[in-house]
């Protein structure tokens, strides 16, 4: 709380270097104040609050690789914001100068799947890092284990050597679920290069292995699975990046992204048993241009992505596999531009305006052409209120390489969601977040999504068909830390998905969650950190039947009790925890709408997790 007072009075008191430093150096350090801000935020699990001071943070300075860096982090906590976290860290790593910072082999993943913090590693921002670079070398080792026979490990070794950097990172986790072919094992390899080769111009060279093995790892409120199907997912990933300053005012950032996908998935309890096998081969190529300049900010970018899909897909028929689609080739090609205009008319009202154009051709299924405005506000009417306004169109891209560095929030609000592609997406949203205190919070957030989704046709040269579906998400808080030591939180998060048309696409037709969760929160001076949450749950709504492909409605109602006790080692060399999520060994009836980044699962899970870092 301490390091929080001291940070916020330094963003009061920023202007007072304005006879030291430039309009544009003063907006930097403010962007690197609100980021240090937020990262204290989120050790207090004060989310949205992490969030604005994200925000604020790229709308002061875009280039700031603090500020993407936080809001990747903060994004891992949000239902359905994996593609958005990816981008961010893409951007972060893309922006940063030489350091440290190791490059953890599973922060890159948009389908890990397991609970935050239930797993090796953190999402957060290393923590341990020095105040000032120099040659070295830094190694990072994290340990997990729980029930279900889950465990863990990552190690990440990084260093500087003179011009050049380097991150090696290994990461393995395993566990048998929480019921009968719920396992999964997941290994990851990164190497990260990067070297400075000017004082203005840096690269970087990036290599990802990831190979996984699971069972059936869904969700479904009809707790129906398959107790035979078996994925098989292997991914390499190859990135080069170029970062260039041609001024204090303008920069350029590009990357070139090759993925050599290969998924398997073989069953023969479901709607449709037999074995599908896809091979993806895709590039991405991006450029982007940021310029600054007083009070108006600046982002232009280009993309050009294309691939190939290779499906075959075999029907079990009383032992004997049918062909549905058989060595079928699909091409795919997407290619875009877009502006984004950031104008502070004054210190208390920011306007952001911006267009994308994209064409978009999916085998001979989809061809499409679409103009994509942006429209957002954020205001300060007082100065501890701030109120946000958004309106934009997307069209979604291919899930499985989907790492982009145009921006992905709009005043706040994110763009990208773990849409189906080709999504025609319209949003539009409202916010307000108030500051009473230092130590008192609260506000209130909206997002309205209308989306046009495709169907594709299965062995069938055919247009796809389009159908309607609706979002509505809602958020409300309060957060409260009186004391130095202590702090508390209460939020509620609504949700409400409508698919009646075309459910067949997912197992939910039209539903409402609500979600409760309180925590408190103990910091004590000599490094111990006591955390203890509870979530209520209420889901209620009509429901696409796993098993027979029939609907059915139904709703249940439950509490989630979480603990952890943490201890942070003397002089920074790491952190000791124990925790329990489910403390109740609950079991019920739910619908996770985000099955790469779950919210609740049945059953007790007790855990231990160590990181050292030296």
């Amino acid at each position: 709380m301490e390091a929080l007072k001291d940070l916020q009075t330094s963003i009061q008191l920023n202007d007072n270097r304005a006879i030291y430093r430039s309009r544009l150096l003063l907006d930097e350090d403010l962007s690197t104040r609100s980021a240090s801000l937020g990262r204290i935020y989120n050790d207090f699990e004060f989310q949205h609050i992490a969030l604005v001071e994200g925000y604020n943070s790229i709308n002061a300075d875009s280039s700031n690789h603090s500020a993407h860096r936080l809001l990747a982090d903060t994004y891992a906590s949000k239902p359905r914001h994996q593609i958005a976290r990816v981008s961010e860290l893409l951007q972060a790593q893309l922006f940063q100068p030489l350091n440290l910072t190791p490059i953890q082999a599973h922060l890159a993943e948009t389908k890990t799947s397991f609970f935050e913090g239930a797993g090796p590693g953190t999402l957060s921002f290393n923590e341990f890092n020095p105040l000032f670079t120099r040659n070295r070398v830094s190694i990072q080792a994290s340990g997990f284990n729980g029930s279900n026979k889950t465990w863990g490990n990552e190690l990440t070794g990084s260093g500087i050597f003179d011009q050049l950097s380097l991150s090696i990172s290994d990461f393995h986790y395993q566990t048998d679920g929480f019921r009968e072919n719920n396992d999964d094992y997941q290994d990851i390899f990164d190497l990260f290069i990067q070297g400075s080769l000017s004082q203005n111009t840096g690269m970087q060279v990036e290599y990802r292995n990831s190979q996984r093995e699971s069972g059936d790892l869904s969700q479904n409120f009809d707790d129906v699975f398959s107790t035979d199907q078996r994925d098989t997912d292997d991914l390499i990933k190859k990135r080069i990046g170029l970062h260039h300053n041609f001024s204090s005012q303008f920069e350029l950032v590009a990357s070139a992204i090759h993925l050599d996908r290969r998924f398997e998935r073989n069953s023969t309890f479901s709607t449709l048993p037999g074995t599908r096998k896809d091979i993806i081969d895709s590039r991405l190529y991006e450029v982007r241009t940021d310029f600054r300049r007083n009070r108006l900010g600046l982002i232009t970018g280009f993309i050009h992505m294309e691939g190939t899909l290779l499906e075959d897909f075999f029907v079990s028929f009383f032992g004997s596999q049918i062909p549905i689609i058989d060595n079928e080739e699909e091409n795919f090609l997407k290619q875009g531009a877009y502006a984004y205009t950031n104008l502070e008319i004054s210190e208390s009202a920011n306007v952001l305006i911006g267009l994308s154009a994209d064409a978009l051709k999916v085998g001979s299924q989809i061809e499409k052409k679409q103009w994509n405005p942006k429209l957002g506000l954020t205001l300060r009417p007082l100065s501890n209120t701030t109120l946000r306004l958004a309106g934009f169109r997307v069209l979604s891209s291919r899930y499985e390489l989907f790492q982009t560095i145009e921006p992905t929030q709009v005043s706040g609000f994110n763009q990208f969601f773990d849409d189906l592609d080709a999504s025609d997406v319209k949003a539009y949203g409202m916010a307000i977040d108030q500051k009473f205190t230092n130590q008192l919070y609260c506000g209130l957030e909206l997002l309205k999504r209308d989306l046009k989704v495709p169907q594709f046709n299965i062995a069938s040269n055919a247009k796809a068909d389009f159908f309607d579906w609706s979002e509505v998400t809602g958020s409300t808080y309060i957060y409260w830390a009186p004391f130095n030591v202590l702090s508390f939180r209460v939020e509620y998060q609504y949700e409400h998905f409508n698919r009646r048309e075309n459910p067949i696409e997912s197992s939910i037709v039209d539903i409402d969650t609500h979600r409760i969760p309180l925590s408190i929160h103990y910091f004590h001076p000599h490094g111990v950190t006591l955390k203890l949450g509870a979530t209520y749950f209420f889901q209620e709504g009509e429901f696409s039947s796993t098993g027979s492909g029939s609907n059915f409605s139904d709703n249940d109602n439950f509490w989630i009790i979480d603990a952890e006790v943490s201890y942070r080692l003397p002089k920074r060399w790491g952190i000791l925890s124990i925790g329990i999520k489910n403390l109740l060994d609950e079991e019920f009836s739910y619908q996770d709408t985000d099955p790469s980044n779950p919210t609740a699962a049945p059953g007790f899970l007790g855990y231990g997790k160590i990181t050292f870092s030296f």
